[in-house]
């Protein structure tokens, strides 16, 4: 298997991994929002955990799915977030899956990257 293999074996791990983790997520927003309710969140600590997770990181594990680097890094970041506010959370499994997904979107973006400017960036040809 050469690097070229593994690098889209990487990309389409993270993309059926990642596409588990969003839908998951889904079902996680839409059930707080209808039936949690905004009046739900006791504190303001607890509000920017939910923008962290899941609202940053389900816009950056879909967003990944195109642009694996970018959203990667978002997800991260809304995983950043989640940990910052809430740091007793930081060994739970589901939000640790949450960030491998994150990683490996990370590592899949850097690893295919344009060797020069002209070469663009589209998965396409790249994966």
């Amino acid at each position: 298997m050469d690097t070229k293999d593994r690098n889209k074996l990487l990309f389409w791990a993270a993309r059926f991994y990642g596409a588990i983790i969003a839908f998951a997520l889904l079902f996680f927003v839409f059930g707080h929002a209808f039936w949690g309710g905004i009046g739900a969140f006791q504190s303001t600590k607890e509000i920017a955990g939910f923008i962290g997770f899941p609202i940053l990181t389900l816009i950056g594990l879909l967003s990944a799915q195109f642009f694996p680097r970018t959203g990667g890094i978002i997800t991260l970041m809304g995983m950043g977030l989640l940990y910052a506010m809430m740091p007793d959370t930081i060994l739970n499994v589901y939000f640790g899956s949450a960030t491998l997904a994150g990683l490996l979107f990370v590592i899949a973006g850097i690893r295919n990257r344009p060797t020069s400017s002209s070469d663009g960036y589209r998965l396409s040809e790249n994966f």
